[in-house]
């Protein structure tokens, strides 16, 4: 999809970190992309900022329920 007439897409960049154990080994490396939200003009670039994330343990719990009520589940 083009952007809107007089306006530039909204750049990104990939963040690294890396997650250490309590004995200081490494337990395991992360990465996510983020949008360069200081770029953005109101009213031009935006209307409202939502970004969903999910918890692994909200999705478990809902799969738990939807087994012991017998919930269909898709």
């Amino acid at each position: 999809m083009d952007p809107p007439y007089g306006t530039k897409p909204i750049g990104c960049k990939w963040v690294y970190k890396n997650k250490y154990k309590l004995e200081s080994s490494l337990e395991k490396h992360k990465a996510r992309l983020m949008v360069k939200g200081f770029t953005q003009k109101k009213g031009i670039d935006y209307e409202e900022s939502f970004s969903p994330t999910t918890k692994w343990a909200t999705i478990h719990s809902l799969l738990i329920m939807s087994a012991q009520y017998g919930w269909k589940f898709h």
